[in-house]
């Protein structure tokens, strides 16, 4: 059997992915993998016999390719799809496939996510991508296997009674940090200088990302909700906004004392600071909380993602951590081939 992929982003997402399937020949499940475009923000490329390793490499390089094409001509190549199997990929971090994943899904393809911002728009939007054979795992956290216990239908948002999501590595380093007595503008310093945080940390503390995942989530469960519902409490006031990463940490020293008290009014009542996105009482928020030392979310460790909910006919509370530690492009690749094997089971 034959899978052809047709992948927007050219970033190292991309190049982690055409890695892995170098290193497995092309072959998943006994399929043969053929890349049949590829695409960045200005062009792309199309062969219909398949674009030559070499070629994806310089392609991944910004080379010029011989049959490289303006990105205007997008669509008309994904109307060439074949006959055989076809999947397109965003491994983009872009604002604006939405219309052609949503173009994508009413020519018949499947389609896998690692970018989580078209899962974020609108809840019709959402629907219509993930309606059928769409995989997501890698947009709410790599090796986090939420999205896929979700959609084997064991867990339900008419059925939960609060749900709360540590999604964000870094996040839960840098307030492991705080917890231990680090002032926060050297946790965040530390996680940035080594690349644990986005290139400007402030991407981190702001809360979207959280909060878009956490969405994400709730959404596969059946919630109907839009961003504007998630109550997002950034670390930072609102004048770091406009701050450069340099800048931003720098001022990162103003926060010291505010969320040292924080850290130990919580330990004082044997409690901890999180940032963590939750659901509760029909609401969504994302923001700094103390939770309890010795709760599931309380013994989280490190940059470790957990995801913890508790059923209404529940005693006790259920975790869901990831499968292994690690994050970034390896780590999402890997995701990315898992959901290609759903999807080859499903289809």
């Amino acid at each position: 059997m034959n899978l052809d992929l047709y992948i927007l982003g050219a970033g190292n997402v991309c190049s982690a992915l055409i890695d892995n399937l170098a290193n497995r020949g092309f072959v998943i499940d006994n399929h043969n993998i053929s890349i049949k475009l590829i695409a960045n923000s200005r062009k792309h490329i199309f062969n219909k016999k398949g674009i030559s390793l070499s070629d994806l490499r310089l392609f991944l390089n910004r080379r010029v390719i011989s049959g490289q094409s303006s990105n205007i001509n997008l669509t008309d190549n994904l109307n060439r799809k074949l006959d055989n199997r076809s999947i397109i990929i965003d491994v983009t971090a872009s604002d604006n496939t939405t219309e052609t994943l949503l173009y994508g899904k009413k020519s018949g393809y499947n389609i896998v996510l690692a970018n989580k911002k078209p899962l974020v728009k609108s809840q019709a939007d959402f629907n219509s991508i993930t309606k059928g054979n769409t995989g997501y795992r890698a947009t709410v956290g790599t090796r986090l296997t939420i999205i896929s216990q979700i959609k084997s239908g064991d867990i339900s948002a008419n059925n939960i009674e609060y749900a709360y999501g540590c999604f964000s590595g870094s996040l839960g380093y840098i307030f492991q940090k705080v917890n231990e007595g680090t002032p926060f503008s050297e946790a965040v310093k530390f996680a940035h200088k080594n690349k644990y945080t986005e290139p400007n940390p402030k991407e981190d503390l702001s809360g979207y990302d959280v909060a878009r995942k956490l969405l994400i989530v709730m959404r596969t469960m059946g919630l109907k909700a839009e961003m504007d519902n998630i109550n997002i409490t950034p670390v930072f006031p609102e004048k770091f906004n406009g701050y450069n990463a340099d800048k931003f940490i720098n001022n990162c020293k103003e926060l010291d004392n505010a969320i040292k008290d924080m850290a130990d009014r919580a330990s004082k009542e044997n409690k901890v600071l999180k940032y963590l996105a939750w659901y509760r009482d029909g609401n969504l928020n994302a923001g700094i909380t103390a939770v309890d030392k010795e709760s599931a979310i309380g013994k989280q460790i490190g940059s470790e993602k957990l995801f913890v909910y508790k059923e209404m006919l529940s005693e006790t509370d259920n975790s869901i951590k990831a499968t292994e530690a690690g994050a970034g492009p390896v780590a999402t690749a890997k995701d990315i081939i898992l959901d290609i094997e759903d999807i080859i089971q499903l289809d």
